[in-house]
């Protein structure tokens, strides 16, 4: 009778690049609840599919710039803060948001500051996306929406 061996299942330690995929995951995942969306949220905020987010969290594969960008923007963090992540290191915030916060946590009138942080995320977008965003922040705010300027009312 031949007797086998117990097969033995060896884990292999996680890649460095596993792991800042993994990192990438959980920190879009925290980023996203710390701003109080979803992805699904965050999908529709930067003009994407979910699955299209979802690719772009795993970190697996490639994405272009274009959508670097816009799922980026969507959380808040500079355009290339997803290969930031997966080189091991930090995203970082918007600037223009960062900015506004320290200038507002410094007492100086709010308005000013988030009016340019505000023109500084809606910049790289086009006039189509920029009144979409605009509009959905509308809704969730509760406010009527305001007519187009150079629209007359009858």
């Amino acid at each position: 009778m031949k007797m086998h061996a117990p097969h033995v299942l060896r884990m292999e330690p996680m890649t460095s690049k596993a792991a800042h995929a993994q990192r990438l995951w959980e920190l879009s995942q925290a980023r996203a609840e710390e701003l109080g969306k979803t992805l699904q949220d965050v999908a529709a905020d930067a003009g994407v599919s979910s699955q299209t987010v979802y690719q772009w969290r795993k970190g697996e594969r490639r994405v272009s710039g274009r959508i670097d960008r816009v799922v980026s923007l969507a959380l808040g963090w500079e355009p290339g803060s997803r290969a930031e992540i997966l080189a091991g290191r930090d995203p970082q915030p918007v600037a223009a948001v960062a900015e506004a916060a320290q200038e507002t946590s410094r007492g100086a009138y709010p308005d000013d500051s988030l009016e340019s942080a505000i023109a500084a995320l809606l910049a790289p977008l086009t006039t189509s996306q920029r009144r979409k965003v605009l509009r959905n922040v509308r809704g969730r705010l509760g406010e009527a929406e305001e007519p187009d300027e150079g629209r007359h009312s009858a």
